[in-house]
């Protein structure tokens, strides 16, 4: 203590050089850090120029700050410079201790700089549940980075609400993939219900599976279930991604109270696509569909993609290829249909509208194969389709009392049908001449 005053005078006077004043101002500030003299050691460090220190320097004398009890100065210092030289132990003291700092304190917070501060020491291995909590509720880095901070934060049992929605956001916004992003979606939907971002991930998620094909999630259709029975109108491109799931899954979903719905405003809407045809039994009218048979192609959305084709059967055997133009049921997926019974096949091939090299319109074969209907089980039971595809199956297998049989049932519903349609036709006429008598009276 008696040797303060000589420093004092030393370092007041002009003989030194610069440099040997640092040490001895070093040295002076060490002796007041080690033995507590807060006041004195603050009056000091208020003479220091932070912008001549080294990054080591700053970061000993960050720590002598919070020593003397000067937060705030030890939070300036630490936003203006950063944390070259600083030990993430001194960053995460800083943040558990800011709350000490009142409303102040919690305002600085959120400033970034710091945030990214918070962010360093927690990359260093150094963070606890406050730390952990600042960055849920502030931090804003690559997806990577607040995925790294989610886990941890969620294995603490910190609160990730605020985290899970920046999150999610980013995620639809950058294109960004984590393998946890169901679980960040998961965790957000047990908070936060029925909001235009779950939607918005829904949609996304559906895309992805049934446009791109990637790999789906059950919760996600889960979730579905529980948006469309509080009321909320799902996406088109949900319900579709949804019956497509269902129809690979049948059994396993319990929602088929769900799926007349979807497929009457689908159909409404004039989408079709052929796992449709797995829930006849959930809507009837399905049935007058079962004579198609469906050839689905994927391509770059927006194309021009025409489907040619040339039917190949005993009698009448076409010759030359027709072509027609396949609809772009959805972004990207294309459709086209055609009537076939059983043993029929269409040879076909699809091309697509290319620009040439010198600039001229140029058909581009991108496809080609064979498209049958060879499936013996036929839907739409007692339909006049179902009754001439049994019959050719019957014919195939040999099996001629079925076939007479069939034969028998197909001519009488024929009759019946034709009987019942001239007596409707002869009631409508007699009704429209009542009513032109009527009105000729008048």
């Amino acid at each position: 203590m008696e040797n303060v005053s000589r420093f004092k005078e030393l370092l007041e006077g002009k003989e030194l050089r610069p440099s040997y004043k640092n040490k001895l101002y070093h040295r002076l500030l060490r002796f007041y850090y080690e033995n507590g003299f807060h006041k004195q050691l603050s009056d000091c460090l208020l003479q220091l120029k932070p912008q001549n220190l080294s990054g080591r320097e700053r970061g000993e004398y960050l720590e002598m700050w919070m020593a003397a009890g000067n937060w705030e100065k030890a939070l300036s210092w630490l936003v203006s410079f950063g944390t070259y030289g600083i030990d993430p132990k001194t960053v995460l003291k800083l943040c558990t201790q800011m709350d000490d700092l009142g409303e102040e304190g919690r305002k600085k917070r959120k400033d970034p700089r710091l945030i990214e501060t918070f962010f360093y020491a927690f990359q260093k291995g150094k963070y606890n549940s406050t730390l952990l909590q600042t960055l849920c509720a502030h931090f804003c880095g690559t997806t990577r980075e607040m995925r790294d901070v989610y886990n941890v934060a969620l294995s603490m049992e910190v609160d990730v609400e605020e985290l899970s929605e920046r999150l999610l956001l980013q995620m639809l916004y950058t294109g960004a993939f984590v393998g946890e992003q169901t679980d960040i979606f998961r965790s957000y939907v047990q908070k936060k219900q029925g909001s235009d971002l779950e939607l918005a991930f829904l949609a996304q998620a559906s895309y992805d599976h049934f446009v791109k094909e990637k790999l789906p999630n059950a919760f996600l259709y889960q979730q579905m279930e529980q948006v469309a029975r509080g009321g909320q109108k799902l996406p088109v491109i949900c319900l579709i991604d949804y019956l497509k799931y269902a129809s690979e899954h049948k059994g396993e979903m319990g929602a088929e109270d769900l799926i007349p719905v979807f497929l009457k405003k689908l159909m409404a809407a004039g989408l079709f696509f052929p796992f449709f045809m797995e829930f006849q039994d959930l809507l009837p009218k399905l049935a007058r569909f079962s004579d198609r048979v469906m050839l689905v192609y994927r391509s770059a959305p927006g194309k021009n993609c025409t489907v040619h084709y040339l039917l190949n059967k005993d009698t009448e055997p076409q010759e030359e290829y027709e072509s027609r133009p396949m609809k772009e049921m959805y972004d990207s997926v294309y459709i086209a249909s055609f009537i076939l019974f059983f043993g029929e096949q269409v040879q076909y091939y699809i091309t697509e509208d290319r620009i040439g090299e010198a600039g001229e319109r140029v058909e581009q074969l991108t496809q080609s194969g064979m498209l049958q209907r060879s499936d013996i089980r036929t839907s739409g039971k007692g339909s006049r389709f179902s009754m001439i595809n049994d019959l050719m199956v019957a014919g195939t297998l040999s099996d001629y009392d079925t076939f007479d049989h069939l034969a028998e049932e197909y001519f009488r519903t024929g009759f019946i049908s034709n009987y019942i349609f001239q007596l409707s036709m002869s009631k409508k006429g007699m009704r429209e001449n009542e009513s032109r008598e009527a009105e000729e009276e008048r």
